[in-house]
């Protein structure tokens, strides 16, 4: 039982555009990071919210696993939760930098994504009473990592899946900025 995950960078070309440019192709790749289901073999953008959700739900993945599988396993949604929320912490404010490269109508636009961002950062932040923390547990939060139980992986499925949906919003505004951006 393996849960493939791996981690991205973008490196800059020589030279650099001009600043709305720039912010252009940082939107447009926001967009196409969403909106791609797939990256070779690996789940990316909205399906890969929906394909979390639908692992940490699918009790077959965890019945009979070893302790040191069950670890791993809860090691790496861990750290993919914490490296998700990091990235809509700071999605929001980046948002909101750039929005004043563009007339009031895009801005407008962008400070709604932005909030989208701000509000999806706050659901993975919330204290819930079926989680002893936040959404991102880790092996070491508990005694035994056998109590990482189905109960808390159904209510970190249900997180993903109402972050999933303000990120559909924020996406949504981008798409609605990029119209708007000549």
């Amino acid at each position: 039982l393996t849960w493939e995950w791996r981690s991205a960078g973008i490196l800059a070309r020589e030279g650099n555009p001009e600043r709305p440019d720039a912010v252009r192709q940082s939107l447009v790749r926001i967009v196409e990071l969403a909106r791609t289901g797939k990256y070779g073999e690996h789940a990316s953008g909205f399906r890969a919210y929906e394909l979390w959700a639908e692992r940490l739900e699918d009790d077959s993945r965890f019945e009979g696993i070893d302790r040191d599988a069950l670890g791993g396993l809860c090691h790496i949604n861990g750290y993919m939760n914490c490296t998700h929320a990091v990235a809509r912490r700071f999605a929001g404010p980046f948002l909101r930098s750039v929005a004043g490269s563009f007339p009031e109508e895009v801005t407008a636009h962008l400070g709604a994504a932005a909030a989208r961002y701000e509000e999806l950062a706050g659901v993975l932040g919330r204290k819930r009473e079926n989680l002893p923390q936040p959404c991102y547990l880790f092996p070491w939060d508990f005694k035994d990592v056998k109590d990482w139980s189905g109960e808390m992986r159904y209510a970190q499925a249900a997180v993903l899946r109402e972050c999933l949906a303000l990120e559909r919003e924020a996406v949504a505004e981008i798409e609605a900025a990029l119209a708007l951006i000549k």
